[in-house]
């Protein structure tokens, strides 16, 4: 049995998934920049270890190479899943799906250590295994708000426009918005309002 037929043997029998792990107080230097407790949804109901309950996870943001290399593997996975040039809807479906889960696989971590992986095991097959497309996607939306916020890229509101923003709220500006648009927007607001009200002072 070659070593890649054995790993997805054992992700299969459920051996190759994640142990639970004591989350203890860890050296802040290596602690990830988030830690969440994903619910049972995150998982495929199929995965034969599947958790019972909803466990805690890292995430942190992948580089530049990690990137790369995700873009690689996803382009050539929806080449091979769909060969015919009038499939074009969905070979780039499934170049998304395999890009969101190649870096989910890199960006998952321990939730006490950052340099340790989620799925330390084969992570990108365990990764497809694992996770409902529903957790994929949520997991996805939570990588895309870290890289908002942790990104030095972005710009960083000032005193003026936090009241702008306030004013636009109660005025009811968001209600007025599109709803693809609105929900966008809710989320990014509810991050901000977790922040806000529960990290210690």
């Amino acid at each position: 049995m070659t070593r890649h037929a054995e790993a997805f043997r054992r992700i299969l029998s459920g051996r190759g998934a994640p142990q639970p792990v004591p989350v203890s107080d860890a050296a802040p230097d290596k602690r990830p920049p988030e830690v969440f407790f994903a619910p049972l949804s995150t998982f495929d109901d199929e995965w034969a270890n599947k958790p019972t309950e909803p466990v805690q996870m890292g995430m942190r943001l992948v580089g530049e190479k990690t990137l790369a290399n995700a873009q690689i593997m996803a382009a050539r996975a929806a080449r091979e899943g769909h060969r015919d040039p009038e499939d074009a809807q969905q070979r780039s479906d499934l170049f998304n799906s395999e890009m969101m889960t190649n870096v989910l696989a890199r960006a998952l971590t321990h939730p006490n250590d950052r340099t340790r992986l989620y799925f330390e095991t084969t992570p990108e097959e365990l990764c497809r295994v694992a996770l409902s497309s529903t957790g994929v996607k949520a997991l996805w939306a939570r990588y895309e708000r870290l890289a908002l916020v942790s990104s030095p890229l972005s710009p960083e509101a000032t005193d003026e426009e936090v009241t702008a923003l306030a004013n636009a709220l109660v005025r009811g500006d968001l209600a007025r918005r599109p709803s693809q648009l609105q929900r966008r927007l809710r989320r990014l607001l509810h991050r901000a309002m977790v922040e806000l009200l529960h990290t210690p002072d």
